[in-house]
This record gives C-alpha cells, structure tokens and sequence, in this order.
C-alpha cells in the first residue's frame, strides 16, 4: 500500500472528525461540514501545501516513486507487485531507471495525480453512497404516489435538462456537455430536503408529498443516466447507433433480470434462514457478498459499477431485515460518506475564482435560476399555487449528492477541468445555502397558507414490509434499561416488538439481534405511522422525562385511539396529565421508590 494513499486517507479521515464535530456544535447537516472542510484541505489549500512538504523533505520512499510512476502508465500497482518490481529493476539499465525517476518526480509534483489520488478515494464512498439510497428505497412508493412521481418527476428533469443542453449547443458547440451537466443540475439533495421537510412538519403534507416524489423520481433516474453517458460520450463501438442501443438494453434487461430474481430468493428464502441462524457476522458478510457480487454482475455486463451498488440496496429493501441491515453497514456507510464528500469538496480548487470569476458567478446564478424555474413549474402543475410553487423550487434548486458523481462521467474532469471546477463551486455552494434556501421557502409557503389545489394526495403509511397482521404488535419507546427489560418480556411472550429511540447508535446492538428498531422522534406523525402505530395493540413509553413523555402519549393516542398505553414518569405530579394525553396506566417511580422503602422500613419497624 503506498504512503501517497495513506497520507491522503488520513488527511480526509481527520478532516471529516473535525467537520462532523464542528457541524454537530454548530448545528448544520454534517455533508455542508464535509464538503466545507473538503474544499479548505484540496489541491487549492492545505493539501497542497502538505504534499509539497512531504516532497521537500523527502518523507515518500524514493522506490515509491518509482513504483507510483509505472503505476501511472498501467505497468505497476504499489503494493501489490513489489516483489515484480524488484526483480525488474535489477535488469533495467541505469539509463531507464533513471527516466523512471524522473517521470515519478513529475508525478508527484503534479496537481493532475494528487487529484487523481483523491478521485479514486471518492469513488469507494461512492459505491457506499449509492447502496445506502438504494436500501432506502421503497418500491411500494412507485404506486401511492405514482402521479406525483411520473409527471412532476420527468417534467423537472427535463425543464433543466433542455434549456441547459441548449445553451451549451449554441456556446460551445458541444451538445454532450450539455446533456451532463444538465443531469447533474436536475438532481437535488433528497437528504437535505426531506430532512428539512421533517423539521418544518411539512413531510407529510401535500405540498411535501409532491417534492418526495420528484426526490424520489431523480434518485431513480440515476441508474438509466449512468447507463446513457457512456453511450453518449464513447459512442457505438461496433456498427450504428440503433445496435449499440439494443446490446445495451438487452445487457439492462439481463441485470435488472437478476437483480429481481436475488430480491425474491432473499425476502423468499435467504433473509428467513439468516434470521434463524441469529448470527451478525453471517449478516454483515452476507450483505458485503450481495454487495460486491451486484457490482461485479454490472461490471462483468459493461454496465456502470453504481449502477450494481444502487440496485443492490433496492434488492434488501422494504424487508424485515432492511434496518437490521442499516444498523449493520452504519460504520461504513458514515466513515465512507465522509470520505466521499470530503474527497469531493478537495477536489475543488478555489483557485478558479480568481481566474475566472465573472463566468463561475455567472454560471452559479444561471443555473440556479434554471433550477428553480424548472422546479416551480413542475410544483405548479402539480397543483400547488404559484407563490407556493416557487417557493418550493426554491427549496429544491440545490444540486445534490448524486450530481457529483454524474460530473465524473465521460472524461469531463480530465476535458474540461475549467469548467468541471466551476461545476464544482455551483454545486458546492448551492448545498451550503441549501438550510436559507429551505428555510426561506417555507416562510413563503406559510405565509401563503401552503396549500393545494384540489389534487388528490395518496399515502401509504406502511414503508416496509413488516410482521404479519394476526401477530399482536408492541411499541416500546426508550431504549434503557427499563425499555430493554420491556421490550425483551413482550418479544418472550410472542409479540411483535418495535424499539423507537431517538439515536440510531443506541439501537444498532438490537438490531443485530434481530430486533425491529426505527430512530427518530416518537412526536412525530411520520416516525409513529412508520411504527405501524396504527396497527399497533400496546404501547409502552419507557423515556425518563417527565417533559416528552406526555408529548409522546398524546401522539400516540392521537393516531390510535384503541391502542393500550403504558406511561412511565419520575413524579407523582405528572400522573395526571399522563392520563389526560391518553396514558391507560401509569407507573410513577416517586410512587414505587416509596412503597418500597416503606416495605424494606416494615423489617426493622
């Protein structure tokens, strides 16, 4: 393994603590924190200079060198050939060796290669990335929300898509260029925005509804636009257009074929035995094979490697062991996510401001104008009012995670490095004012009352596959030790239990176990209707907060008025609320702790 690859993962590894801890005290989504820190530590900052240094005083073995130079021309891999190398070297006259030498000092002086070193560890958090949106894909989705998704969807896309492949038709002469920009500026951050949508209570509403759907339509259109460039920018290798078009569909047919049949052998078969076997470690290993096998089945196909990653997610998706799952591939999904938008953000070069600042600003504003007319069109035909409309293709008009990845495809870092920096900064920027954007959206949308037109909305408050409906289920809020102790007596006399906890790390160990977790806010409608609240028979609120807990019991109640509740509070004072919220029985631990002194005091009485 080289040092240029550890000093780089390191480097990213460490900047990625810092920007978590910085954007967690500062309270802004961690990807802005990443990407921020990303851009400060690139080839246009701090990076830079590290290299330099460690050129200067010699700290890369001079055999790495030699080994990083063949590498670059295809002949050697570091680390893994050495053996090879030293054989080679002693065969290779002084005058050889010493170009190599010298093509590895041009090497590693380069900006070219320390980009190239960055790309590649983005591109591991890449295929991570990919695979996590895929296991939160809900297939189901495609039917209760199928209006929203096939017209407001495609009518996005395309309204940023057309105008900007014109644009570059008639300005560079290039239409190609167009059409990859035009998909990375069509994508927008489902986690930033669906997050936000959360927070401001407007996830379910119509309006929220109507921009799930579009977030959910541009995640799908990942995999048919990673499956498109190549064609557009390689052309057909062998015969016309119309061939190359039919061997690639025929290739899609054949994987997606496969990636249907691995979906039903695992709800069908393989999750139910692995659920016997009780075993993490054939979980997670069983989940890195699925993984990595998908990855290969598309490359061996001359399909694009994200396309495996995303499709192998939606194969263990809406499955009773999709969280369980989650919980397992937290570690790598985060520490690889922070490597994938670190990476991103140090791929930029600050740089290109001061070259050429009019055409970047320029650019920002343009696209950001397209974005958001194209997104408030769409919102307006799906029924929203014009102000709420445009306020909410406000919200959208950020480019996303996904668009990074599209900006790698047909050679347009290594052909157009200028404007792939700019591209870079126009991302990079819309994601960091993505929390104004959102937040002034929904002051609009508020002001104008935020509602709809008479537009059907359908829902489906079921986004997994879960226990079957004659097994009687349980809620169990709190993971402590009084909710484990619950949670463990309820699964011991057959029922069906959910853990809820606000933090995912608390619920992982369970999971594991083969336990139904779900993280988030026990207050909110969307987490209890994801919890089947509905169709729940008990409840048991187990949280030490005498504060939340009447908050938790009045949401339950509100959603299931036959549903059993079982309160837990600090003090006696609290009791009664708890049973005006909704709480059938209470246990008050004032109450227990001096029932139970009395009894202990009645030995010595």
């Amino acid at each position: 393994m080289s040092f240029l690859f550890l000093f780089n993962l390191i480097v990213i590894l460490l900047a990625g603590l810092i920007a978590g801890i910085v954007s967690k005290r500062c309270g802004i989504p961690m990807v802005i924190g990443y990407l921020v820190v990303g851009a400060l530590i690139g080839q246009g900052g701090l990076q830079g200079l590290l290299m330099h240094l460690a050129d200067k005083y010699d700290l890369i073995p001079e055999e790495e060198m030699i080994g990083l130079a063949e590498d670059s021309s295809g002949a050697h891999l570091p680390g893994l050939l050495d053996e090879e190398l030293e054989g080679s070297q002693e065969n290779t006259p002084p005058e050889a060796q010493t170009d190599t030498e010298a093509m590895a000092q041009k090497v590693l002086d380069s900006d070219e290669f320390r980009t190239e070193m960055i790309s590649k560890l983005a591109d591991l958090g890449t295929l991570f990335l990919l695979f996590s949106i895929g296991i939160q894909f809900a297939p189901s989705q495609l039917f209760t929300m199928k209006k929203f998704l096939f017209i407001g969807g495609p009518l996005q896309m395309l309204c940023v898509i057309v105008p900007i492949v014109g644009f570059a038709w008639f300005g560079m002469g290039d239409w190609r260029i167009g059409v990859l920009i035009g998909c990375a500026v069509s994508l927008s951050s489902t986690v930033l925005v669906f997050k936000s949508l959360e927070e401001y209570g407007q996830a379910n509403s119509p309006l929220g509804l109507r921009a799930v759907a579009i977030l959910l339509f541009q995640d799908m259109a990942i995999a048919p636009i990673l499956l498109l460039l190549p064609l557009i920018f390689n052309g057909p290798q062998d015969g016309g257009i119309i061939s190359a078009v039919m061997i690639m569909l025929v290739k899609a047919v054949i994987f997606v074929s496969v990636a249907i049949g691995i979906r039903y052998l695992f709800t069908r078969r393989w999750m139910g035995a692995l659920q016997e076997m009780h075993s993490v470690n054939l979980m997670v290993l069983f989940t890195v094979v699925l993984f990595f096998g998908v990855c290969l089945l598309a490359f061996s196909l001359d399909l694009p490697v994200a396309v495996g990653a995303f499709a192998a997610g939606v194969a263990l998706s809406e499955t009773r062991l999709t969280h369980q799952i989650s919980a397992l591939i937290v570690p790598f999904r985060e520490t690889f996510s922070a490597i994938f938008f670190v990476s991103l953000g140090a791929l930029f070069d600050i740089r290109i401001l001061f070259h050429h600042p009019f055409t970047t600003v320029g650019l920002f504003c343009g696209l950001l104008l397209i974005k958001m007319a194209a997104g408030a069109i769409a919102f307006r035909v799906l029924g929203l009012s014009s102000v709420t409309a445009s306020a909410l293709g406000l919200g959208i008009a950020q480019l996303g995670e996904l668009s990074f990845i599209i900006l790698q495809q047909g050679g347009f870092r290594e052909n157009h490095p200028d404007l792939y920096q700019q591209m870079l900064f126009v991302a990079l920027l819309t994601i960091i004012l993505t929390p104004m954007f959102l937040k002034i959206a929904i002051y609009y949308i508020r002001r104008s009352g935020g509602q709809a037109e008479n537009v059907p909305v359908e829902t489906n408050d079921s986004e997994v596959s879960l226990p079957p409906a004659e097994k009687h289920r349980a809620l169990v809020v709190g993971v402590g030790p009084i909710g484990v102790r619950t949670m463990t007596y309820l699964r011991e006399a057959g029922m069906e239990v959910c853990l809820l906890d606000m933090n995912p790390i608390n619920l992982q160990p369970y999971a594991q176990e083969g336990v139904w977790t779900l993280a988030g806010d026990a207050t909110e409608k969307s987490i209890l209707q994801k919890a089947m609240i509905t169709q729940t028979h008990l409840a048991v609120v187990t949280i030490p907060s005498d504060v939340f807990t009447p908050e938790v019991v009045k949401s339950i109640r509100a959603l299931n008025p036959e549903c059993t509740i079982v309160a837990r509070c600090r003090y006696s004072g609290t009791v009664a609320e708890l049973k005006k919220n909704g709480a059938d029985h209470v246990t008050c631990e004032e109450s227990e702790a001096g029932g139970h002194m009395v009894s202990v005091l009645k030995l010595y009485a």
